[in-house]
């Protein structure tokens, strides 16, 4: 999802005729805290992506899972619950 709206975003630059050579950076943010886990390796994907491809095509292989998680996800509830029991329980 994150790489689907990075290409997004350069696909409607491409087409707005704007020149390149003054864009130093991009910047997105959103209201979600979302983690993006690299597998190992895959940062070399970077020094050869082809700017003829999507980056979606590209960094398909380049994540160690297809989801990725946002702050208000549930998937580590047990482990959250085992925490909060070497504790002393919620309250603690």
């Amino acid at each position: 999802m994150w790489v689907e709206a990075l290409d997004l975003i350069l696909q409607k630059l491409s087409k707005s005729n704007l020149d390149f050579v003054k864009i130093a950076a991009i910047y997105a943010s959103c209201q979600q805290h979302g983690s993006v886990y690299w597998k190992s390796g895959s940062s070399a994907l970077l020094s050869s992506l082809d700017p003829k491809k999507s980056l979606v095509e590209q960094f398909g292989i380049a994540f160690s899972i297809k989801e990725s998680p946002i702050w208000m996800d549930c998937s580590t509830t047990s482990q959250c619950r085992e925490i909060e029991n070497v504790v002393g329980g919620a309250l603690e």
